[in-house]
């Protein structure tokens, strides 16, 4: 990379860091708060994660105990900005890799700039997407350059921060097949060996890990295999309106951050076939992005964050096109047009805040004022937030909504502690009670009328108290 280029690309690195920096102070996400008490707890317990459960891998939850060892909210901030620092630097590279003329490192930098940090893909919450999308990017860097033992660490690594990114996996297995397809049979069949080594070596340090916070390898695979084949289940037969309004807005959320201008920029030319390798660098590219857009179709709910996903596929394809020649001014204009949507709705944000559940606040503040030191709570459903903003700690299992649908949907569980002697001082509902999409309130409802006294109404928000 050319001094001027490596300029610019520090320059970028830096500039994708300082505009996250507004926003270090703002509130917890619902999925923020889950993990962080998550993994503040994580040990030997009741459940998978210490008396949690959650259906993500354990290196996502390492990261946010290293988060919440250092302090909680700020040094979760700066983890995600430093992950989205080392993903632009880590486009630059693979820019330059596919696109080596001066403008495909800059450029590749540039656009993964303005998808990373757009409020619109999510950018701002930090989920599994973001924190795996630089072992993603270092991953394809990695299979391209041919360090395949490499390749396999950042491909594991990447699934076992957000299972659905196996990015690194598909372009690796295309790879290995058009080198045995082109008659390189016995260097694929090594290079398939050691990428597989890197996999299965960071596999057994990070569930060795696990194990020895009390979360077994079994309960892994059922949390992050087995469980999403369920949650698929149960969403396709009892989802509520709410999922297809959320897949229509992720459309326009997309379309609004300009993802699809710096694709289509692609399509208005031709391009040739790069001059600087012999793999099929085009059809990698479709394929990949193919394959991060059915992860993003796969994951059923359909929240904003899903899009981040799609970032390396999308900076690969506009290298691609960069190397056959695609024009730089074209992709300057497109550029353009996503750096105003990243500063009018960043703007936003820090004008008028970080939008929040209706009625959230509110109820975190009346529980501020009345809960004590000791006390515990469960929301129904989801929205741990409330419990962890308030310092309250939950007897049950559940912190997410989607696994009491899956896991207990005819609440037995939640009835049995609400029966039992560690019952939560503090139940918070949505609602009048606990009937909602896919789960049947007949047993626990009951048992929550006779031991629970409503003390305050905020909204569609009903607060309950221990009799």
């Amino acid at each position: 990379m050319a001094a001027a280029a490596v300029r610019r690309v520090a320059g970028l690195v830096v500039l994708a860091g300082a505009l996250r920096l507004p926003f270090v102070g703002r509130p917890l996400s619902s999925d923020e708060a889950g993990f962080l008490m998550l993994a503040r707890q994580w040990g030997h317990g009741r459940s998978l994660y210490g008396d949690y459960w959650v259906d993500r891998p354990p290196l996502l939850v390492l990261l946010f105990r290293v988060a919440a060892l250092a302090g909680g909210e700020i040094p979760l901030r700066l983890l995600g900005a430093g992950a989205v620092m080392a993903s632009v630097a880590l486009a630059a590279v693979l820019g330059g890799q596919v696109a080596p003329r001066r403008s495909g490192p800059v450029m590749a930098a540039a656009s993964a700039l303005v998808l990373l940090d757009s409020p619109l893909l999510g950018g701002l919450l930090i989920d599994g997407e973001l924190l795996a999308v630089p072992f993603v990017l270092a991953g394809l860097c990695s299979v391209l350059d041919r360090r395949w033992l490499l390749a396999g660490c950042c491909a594991m690594a990447a699934a076992l921060v957000k299972q659905s990114l196996l990015d690194v996996f598909a372009l690796a297995a295309a790879v290995l097949v058009w080198r045995l397809v082109r008659g390189s049979r016995r260097v694929a069949v090594r290079d398939g060996l050691v990428f597989a080594a890197g996999a299965l070596a960071t596999l057994g340090v990070v569930l060795a890990v696990a194990w020895a916070h009390g979360t077994t390898p079994a309960g892994v695979w059922d949390a992050v295999v087995v469980f999403r084949g369920e949650a698929g289940d149960v969403i396709a037969t009892h989802a509520s309106p709410a999922t297809s309004h959320r897949a229509r807005l992720l459309v326009l959320l997309w379309i609004g951050s300009g993802a699809p201008v710096l694709l289509g920029v692609t399509l208005l030319r031709k391009v040739g076939r790069s001059p600087h390798t012999d793999l099929p660098l085009g059809w990698l590219a479709g394929a990949l992005l193919g394959w991060e857009a059915l992860g993003v179709l796969l994951g059923g709910s359909y929240w904003p964050h899903y899009l981040v996903g799609t970032v390396p596929g999308t900076v690969f394809v506009l290298a691609r096109a960069l190397a056959g020649g695609a024009s730089v001014r074209r992709y300057l204009a497109a550029l353009a047009g996503c750096a105003v949507s990243l500063a009018a709705t960043c703007t936003y944000v820090v004008v008028m805040g970080v939008p929040r559940p209706v009625g959230v606040p509110e109820v975190e503040g009346w529980l501020a004022a009345h809960a004590e030191r000791g006390d515990t709570g469960v929301v129904a459903w989801g929205h741990a937030e409330i419990l962890a903003n308030v310092g309250l700690r939950s007897p049950y299992r559940e912190l997410w909504s989607l696994p009491v649908r899956v896991r207990d949907p005819r609440l037995h569980e939640l009835t049995r502690v609400l029966r039992g002697p560690h019952r939560p001082t503090w139940f918070i509902t949505r609602g009048p009670g606990l009937a909602s999409w896919g789960i049947d309130a007949s047993t626990a409802q009951p048992v929550l009328d006779a031991r629970y006294a409503e003390v305050e109404r905020i909204g569609i928000w009903r607060i309950f108290h221990l009799v």
